[in-house]
């Protein structure tokens, strides 16, 4: 369309022609010595007038049209440059913070790890506990055991002498006439002191069903300690089954990571073997369709790695959560747990309590006989006094003396008894300490496991902020990668656009002016386009864009 107005100004200036045509000449021929894409040589042939007319007139136009144009593309180039910086600048940042996220994921696997070894302590030093007090409930068991034999063999000899000493009064009372009073008022104090016997006799026995009451309590307890227990060991091991659901999907990103290198690989060898195409040649559209395919193929597999891995977490998100829900429901389970034996370990105290207040009655009312007995003794000892001179009083006085020594002897059994009582109270005493150090044993056992679900919830959460983190550094590289596509569609416009204009400007030449042209398009928009620095721009566009692919992995 504009060789018919250059053959009109060809017309006009016909003169001017053969001094641009030798300019254009000696300019199109120095650069041909260095390139090596000039088809045509110079050669030193005498030209005739009619050619030099021929190419004069239109040697003027071009000169004035290609600056322009080639200012143009320079412009263009220098705007796809500032752009290329921008987009390798957002690149920096996408991988600056795709490296923080790493950091932080290896700061949570270090907690895990240290949460994992402080729940296997805090399991040993349970074990431990419930031996130990295995262990000692054993012990109590069989000293109790020991301690009701060793009390009914007494109790039974207590009853023996108490027969033996009733049918000696007996026989006192029917020899001795003269000591009837006496007699009367020791068989009163000896009716009063059965009576007194019976009744602790009779304390004794409730004291023992109480004991009794209180060790099935104290079972009851121990069977609910060893539910707490069990519970526990059911939450480590759903702590443990996380753990191993953690370390399932550690290995599938490791998976999809290694097919983000392979996919990596291949499109860097896609970029080589673009760069050498492009170096070969400018066009080639079949090339850049087998490319481009294999480009949407390479992008399906990674939407396909996306999309599995997407799923994965999905599902390690509702296992995560279903083993929260385990844990705070096992939470709430031995907490009612405690609450439950904290309420028998009350009640057990008050029982205690009323014990306590019944062995100080009884031992008062032990008191008050042992004072009766030792006023008996006195009467006694002066009716002995002033009956030594009868030869007949003798035989009473040695059944007096008889009877002394069995109340001495059942004031002994009374005293052991006390002492007895005594050590059972001190017994349980210690026994409600070691039930108090229990509870606070699983009171801190249940701090334990809350501080560890704390722990691990902060790790989810900081799992969750590593995912947020990778997904924005995903969009952004989703973003990035339309940027260079656009950039790229641009590039190729203006490479077409460049390729028009040369081959409007070669078309309708013949010859020398053909290859002045070529030569001179080629120094000017293909030199540029196959100079280092283009190469090197084109070089980093080609990374940022497989940068951007790794990213969007």
């Amino acid at each position: 369309m504009q060789t018919p107005k250059t053959r009109a100004v060809t017309l006009e200036v016909p003169q001017r022609t053969p001094k641009t045509a030798r300019q254009l000449k000696t300019s199109g021929a120095e650069p041909e010595n260095s390139s090596t894409q000039s088809p045509v040589t110079r050669t030193p042939k005498p030209r005739s007038p009619k050619v030099s007319e021929r190419r004069s007139p239109r040697t003027p136009t071009s000169e004035k049209k290609r600056p322009g144009r080639v200012a143009e593309l320079e412009t263009q180039l220098a705007n796809l440059q500032e752009e290329l910086k921008k987009a390798k600048d957002q690149l920096s940042q996408s991988e600056a913070s795709k490296k923080r996220a790493n950091e932080d994921a290896d700061v949570a696997k270090k907690e895990l790890a240290d949460m994992s070894e402080k729940l296997q302590d805090s399991q040993q030093q349970l074990d431990e506990i419930s031996a130990s007090e295995e262990s000692r409930l054993q012990e109590l068991r069989k000293i109790s055991q020991d301690r009701d034999r060793a009390w009914e063999s007494e109790l039974e000899a207590v009853q023996k002498h108490h027969s033996m000493d009733s049918a000696a009064l007996a026989s006192a009372m029917n020899e001795i006439q003269k000591l009837k009073i006496q007699l009367e008022k020791l068989s009163e104090s000896e009716a009063n002191q059965a009576k007194y016997a019976e009744s602790a006799h009779n304390d004794v026995l409730a004291l023992r069903l109480e004991l009794s009451e209180t060790l099935a309590v104290v079972e009851e307890l121990k069977t609910q300690l060893n539910d707490s227990k069990d519970s526990e060991a059911k939450a480590l091991e759903i702590v443990s089954k996380t753990q191993e659901q953690l370390e399932t999907v550690k290995s599938t990103e490791e998976a999809l990571r290694s097919e983000k290198v392979k996919a990596m690989e291949a499109c860097d060898s896609l970029t080589m073997e673009l760069e050498k195409l492009k170096a070969e040649s400018h066009g080639d559209a079949q090339v850049d369709d087998e490319e481009e395919s294999e480009v949407a193929k390479l992008r399906l597999a990674l939407e396909g790695a996306e999309k599995r891995y997407q799923e994965e977490y999905i599902q390690t998100t509702l296992q995560i959560r279903s083993a929260y829900e385990l844990v705070e429901q096992s939470r709430s389970e031995s907490c009612e747990k405690v609450q439950i034996l904290e309420a028998n370990l009350e009640k057990s105290k008050a029982e205690l309590e009323d014990l306590k207040a019944k062995l100080i009655e009884k031992e008062e009312k032990l008191q008050n006989v042992s004072e009766e007995n030792k006023n008996l003794n006195e009467k006694l000892k002066l009716t002995t006094d002033e009956n030594k001179n009868t030869e007949d009083d003798n035989a009473d006085v040695m059944e007096l003396k008889r009877l002394e020594a069995d109340l001495e002897d059942l004031k002994r059994v009374m005293s052991e008894k006390e002492t007895e009582l005594k050590n059972i109270t001190e017994e349980n005493k210690r026994l409600m300490m070691e039930k108090d150090q229990v509870a606070e044993g699983e009171k801190e056992a249940v701090m334990k496991l809350g501080y560890l679900t704390e722990e691990a919830e902060k790790s989810g959460r900081k799992v969750v902020r590593v995912t947020e983190q990778l997904d924005l550094a995903q969009a952004a590289n989703a973003e990035m990668e339309a940027e260079l596509r656009r950039l790229k569609v641009q590039s190729d416009q203006w490479r077409k656009a460049a390729e028009a204009a040369a081959a409007m400007l070669s078309g309708g030449n013949n010859g020398k002016f053909v290859e002045r042209t070529g030569s001179l398009d080629s120094h000017t928009i293909g030199g540029k386009l196959n100079s280092p620095k283009a190469r090197s721009n084109f070089n980093t566009f080609c990374s940022s864009g497989v940068v951007c692919l790794k990213l969007n992995e």
